[in-house]
């Protein structure tokens, strides 16, 4: 197992966690319980802390990563990791809120942010899924198909010629 393998291995338990704690606590508020939740409290936290391991594993494998992406992909990654930035600073901001009042009444604003968050999980995680699926990206170039592969050697011997590594073309 390569170390950049990680992060499609980890990605799937922040994503669990933070929805299952969105979808929790928003299922309390709607029950009329605004009081505090130490379920959804430790599903906020568990969430943030696994998704900052899944976002060190994709840098991991941002920078080290077989080069094999198509060109589109090259520009979705940028969507993907700004959906994925932007959801964990909210959902982070979240946690340490509600850990702050975790004895008193939640804060009725945090759940509409943790809403908005999951809202912007779901995007980041549908780019993912499009980089791989529909951007080879993560895949071992001799698995591509032959026009695939074709494309992209002719994309790496390109970015040799004009003397930028080939991962340059991220």
């Amino acid at each position: 197992m390569e170390l950049w393998e990680i992060h499609p291995a980890v990605v799937h338990f922040p994503i669990a966690f933070l929805i299952g704690a969105v979808c929790y606590d928003l299922y309390l508020w709607s029950k009329g319980d605004h009081g505090p939740s130490a379920t959804a409290n430790g599903l906020y936290i568990a969430g943030v802390l696994c998704a900052a391991v899944a976002a060190a594993a994709g840098l991991l494998a941002f920078y080290k990563g077989p080069a094999s992406f198509t060109d589109e992909a090259s520009h979705v990654v940028w969507w993907h990791i700004g959906a994925a930035v932007a959801q964990f600073v909210l959902f982070a901001v979240i946690a340490i809120v509600r850990w702050r009042s975790r004895r008193e009444t939640t804060p009725s604003w945090t759940r509409v942010v943790a809403l908005v968050a999951a809202l912007i999980l779901v995007f980041a995680g549908y780019e993912g899924g499009y980089l791989v699926y529909h951007g080879a990206t993560g895949i071992e170039p001799q698995l591509l198909s032959r026009s695939l592969r074709v494309k992209q050697e002719r994309k790496i011997e390109t970015a040799r010629r004009a003397g930028e590594p080939a991962s340059a073309t991220r």
